[in-house]
């Protein structure tokens, strides 16, 4: 009995995870390697473009990135990095019109008019209106650049669901959970700690 509990729960958690809006993908150039890299520092954006709500959510993600690198083993450094990070935030807005109906059978029923006895004949179109629904899609694209070679060494990109402003920091925190989950681990600190 206590299995069939342990099993049904894990079931459960694996399916609510597996059902994740968030989506995610990374890239790197086939012959590039990461992991020999130690340290990481960032590429600041113009905070003179950006409002305050926008500044918050970039030091908010800024925070996110350097606890993921860190549990990786690699370090920031501002002075001399070897990695170069930025990141870029993008809001896509979607409308979308939507068919509702008065008529329990919905907005084409099981027949195109409905019954009324109180319309002159009985007979009458069933009540239908549209209604406009607007769907936020959010954009992370993270980039990680060698400083010495000049280029592109990894890329995440994480999409997800930004409809509630609200969540908008926790939807920021699972991006970069999950677009630094397959990000390998620093092999050259676990060398000069090794030595």
């Amino acid at each position: 009995m206590i299995y069939r509990y342990i099993f049904s729960i894990f079931i459960i958690t694996s399916l609510t995870l597996a059902c994740s809006p968030i989506k995610t993908f990374t890239e790197a150039p086939a012959d590039q390697q990461v992991n020999h890299y130690r340290t990481f520092a960032f590429l600041l954006p113009d905070e003179a473009e950006m409002d305050q709500a926008s500044l918050i959510l970039y030091d908010e993600i800024r925070k996110s990135i350097v606890a993921q690198l860190r549990e990786k083993n690699y370090q920031p450094d501002a002075e001399n990095p070897e990695l170069i990070i930025a990141f870029n935030i993008m809001t896509d807005e979607e409308r979308k019109e939507v068919t509702r109906s008065a008529d329990p059978y919905g907005a084409y029923g099981r027949r195109m008019w409905g019954y009324n006895p109180y319309a002159l004949g009985g007979w009458m179109p069933s009540q239908r209106f549209k209604e406009i629904k607007i769907e936020k899609t959010g954009t992370m694209v993270v980039d990680l650049f060698d400083k010495q070679a000049k280029e592109l060494v990894w890329r995440g990109i994480g999409i997800g669901p930004v409809n509630n402003p609200e969540e908008r920091f926790e939807t920021a925190y699972k991006m970069v959970d999950k677009i630094f989950k397959e990000f390998p681990a620093s092999m050259a600190s676990a060398v000069s700690a090794a030595n």
